[in-house]
């Protein structure tokens, strides 16, 4: 049972190596949340996946292929510039805009059963999301306004860079917004 509950539980991991400590690694002019995020979870994680720039294998990799294609299918439903085929059912919709985002990150599977699973899990995903989402819309006076909606890069145009302050440190912050909805009244 000792073993069972040890086994549980969670694992830190921390940096206390001091040279790399002094190496300023954890300072940088601007940042995204996203790395906020990571290092908030995870000091080690952070060091060796943006300082170190070590790529993972394997699952992490497919899931954020996975994310790729759910940000893909998700854009190109809620983005308000793009024609909508109205003839066109919203199974066919994801089915066809999924298959475009794979095609755009290729996944590799080991197994057939693999890739069978992941089209699967994917669909079914984003059609009980969309099914949800369309419904909530109809009943809210918000509405998409923007997808993927950069702050803070001055080579796209963007809005400029997020400063936030806490116990007198300013952290300055970039990235993108999936979605922004916006009040119709």
């Amino acid at each position: 049972r000792e073993r069972l509950c040890f086994a549980l539980e969670s694992v830190e991991a921390k940096i206390r190596d001091p040279k790399i400590l002094k190496g300023r690694h954890f300072e940088t002019p601007v940042t995204s949340p996203t790395r906020v995020e990571t290092y908030a979870k995870c000091p080690y994680r952070y060091f060796s996946e943006k300082i170190l720039r070590l790529k993972e294998t394997g699952e992490d990799v497919r899931v954020m292929q996975k994310g790729n294609v759910l940000h893909h299918v998700l854009q190109q439903y809620f983005d308000p510039q793009l024609k909508k085929d109205r003839s066109e059912t919203l199974e066919q919709f994801i089915q066809r805009e999924m298959e475009e985002g794979l095609r755009r990150n290729p996944m590799q599977w080991t197994d057939p059963y693999e890739e069978a699973l992941d089209r699967r899990e994917l669909f079914e995903m984003l059609l009980d999301f969309l099914r949800y989402e369309t419904e909530r819309l109809k009943n809210s006076s918000f509405k998409p306004a923007y997808v993927e909606c950069s702050f803070g890069d001055p080579g796209k145009n963007a809005p400029p860079v997020l400063e936030v302050e806490d116990h007198g440190k300013r952290i300055k912050l970039r990235g993108r917004v999936d979605r922004i909805d916006t009040d119709e009244k």
